[in-house]
């Protein structure tokens, strides 16, 4: 089966027998109209993948496009309580559809089974919508009334979202669903990276006992020893020291006593500044001030693993890490281009059914980004974005038919290969640090990071 059959198979699967059926049985149709369940949710999703602030005069444009000639006050009075639980259903069906790349062409990937990286996001919502969505109560998104928290986990080597869950905006990331043993992808031989948020020493003798490897930040207030009995916080260790760079086995934790290997180098004195007002920064916006403790850590980039030294050197370690910005690099993909956090409208139901919408369309632009331009190491995402938007209805057009569906795909398919980066040498992308590993100086600097694996 060719991979442009695959991906029309799986958005008909969804957006045609799926959404139909759950149309009917959410109670979102009663009866026989000209716009039922799937040509609503094809509306919205080809309508809003085109572009992400359409009128409902632009919905009803693309609804023509579908087929159905339907007025533009129509489409607005469908939004409701009821169509936002039948779009949540129709997005928990296509969070079910797995869609991955066997190749990931970057050969320090290779030698795991698994890259998996994993990081949330924050969609504020109308306070009205606390029920459904609770939030911390506040004025920012991360203290409102009601929001919606995404917890996502990405395979870097096959482009797979293999973990995609909706969680309350007030759940901590450290006992979300995403970092529990039960549903974490532990193949012998993965690598799981992930920031601090879900730092669990629990976790991590897990991810060992089943043999994989953790790439972790290290946490301020952890506990360092090595031969000695006596313990010292991170940074007094490290002064202790006295190195440029560090590579050696110790034990954390004051009570768990957990071995492992400790990785660090020091940074340039300019690099702690930057890290440091960008703290000071972010604690002043929650009301908060930066402990002492962590703005002596700027001084170092510091992690922790269990893999040994013999599969991956303290220098590529550190080029590795840098991958851990690919997904946060993902979030900001899908609310800059897919505007996710954002809506025209102000109606509660209206901006909840939107979101669903929304995120249903990240997961199939996905989709077709990892078939259509995984393979190609240097990839720009936000490029192949643009040319999925600029797409979107030629697909449409060709939605009600299989073949020409899977004809349409291989043409965007065609359009990636000039969806590529430009190579870089005062900073360079993520994957030619990763290509040129042996090359290139690993020790922390002002960078700034593409959107690649």
């Amino acid at each position: 089966m060719s991979n442009e059959i695959k991906i029309a198979e799986e958005m008909r699967k969804v957006l045609e027998e799926k959404a139909r059926e759950l149309g009917r049985e959410s109670g979102f149709i009663k009866r026989e109209v000209k716009l039922d369940g799937a040509k609503f949710v094809q509306t919205l999703v080809f309508g809003w993948m085109s572009n992400p602030e359409a009128t409902y005069e632009e919905l009803a444009q693309t609804a023509a496009t579908l087929g159905v000639e339907i007025s533009s006050q129509s489409i607005e009075e469908r939004f409701s309580p009821t169509s936002a639980e039948f779009l949540r259903k129709v997005l928990e069906e296509t969070i079910k559809i797995v869609v991955r790349y066997e190749q990931a062409n970057i050969p320090i990937l290779e030698r795991f089974q698994g890259v998996y990286i994993k990081d949330s996001s924050t969609i504020t919502l109308p306070d009205e919508l606390k029920k459904i969505w609770k939030g911390c109560g506040g004025t920012n998104s991360e203290l409102a009334q009601s929001a919606l928290k995404l917890q996502v986990e990405i395979d870097i080597k096959s482009g797979q979202l293999s973990g995609f869950y909706l969680a309350d905006g007030k759940e901590p990331d450290v006992s979300s669903q995403l970092n529990q043993i039960e549903t974490m992808k532990l193949a012998e031989n993965s690598l799981h990276i992930g920031d601090l948020g879900y730092w669990s020493i629990k976790v991590f003798r897990e991810i060992e006992k089943a043999g994989s490897f953790f790439l972790s930040r290290l946490k301020t207030r952890v506990l360092i020893y090595d031969n000695e009995k006596k313990a010292l916080p991170v940074v007094k260790f490290l002064e202790k020291k006295d190195v440029a760079q560090l590579d050696m086995q110790v034990k954390i934790g004051e009570d768990e006593r957990f071995a492992c290997r400790l990785l660090a180098v020091k940074v340039p004195p300019e690099v702690a500044a930057q890290r440091r007002r960008k703290w000071n920064e972010e604690a002043k916006e929650k009301g908060k001030t930066v402990s002492k403790a962590k703005l002596a850590q700027a001084d170092y980039s510091i992690f922790i693993t269990n893999i040994p030294s013999h599969l991956l050197t303290l220098k590529e370690a550190l080029v590795l890490a840098r991958c851990r910005w690919q997904i946060e690099l993902l979030f900001k993909l899908w609310k800059s281009y897919g505007q996710i956090d954002k809506s025209r409208s102000h109606k509660t139901y209206r901006i909840l059914s939107e979101v669903y919408a929304k995120l249903i369309i990240m997961l199939i632009q996905h989709w077709i980004l990892i078939v259509g331009c995984w393979s190609f190491p240097n990839r720009s995402l936000p490029k192949a974005v643009k040319h999925i938007q600029k797409m979107a209805l030629f697909i449409a057009c060709s939605f009600s038919n299989l073949f020409l569906l899977s004809h349409s795909l291989g043409v965007v398919f065609l359009g990636f290969s000039h969806c590529l980066m430009n190579k870089r040498k005062s900073r360079p992308n993520t994957y030619q640090l990763l290509f040129d590993i042996d090359n290139e100086i690993a020790l922390p600097k002002p960078f700034v990071l593409s959107l690649c694996a």
